[in-house]
């Protein structure tokens, strides 16, 4: 993930980089100083939240 950022961050110039998750996934995003932006919603039954990084 870390190269992932990274990539984005210095050859693709982006600013931001927004995410969809599934719940049980937050805490392994937010450790990457993602921030959450939408509550918890189901997508095909299963729960989910929006998350973004600023670079």
């Amino acid at each position: 993930m870390t190269n992932a950022i990274n990539y984005a961050k210095n050859e693709l110039k982006a600013k931001k980089i927004k995410l969809n998750s599934q719940v049980y996934a937050q805490g392994f995003y937010s450790s990457l100083d993602f921030k959450l932006t939408k509550e918890e919603y189901l997508l095909d039954d299963i729960p989910h939240i929006d998350m973004e990084l600023s670079l």
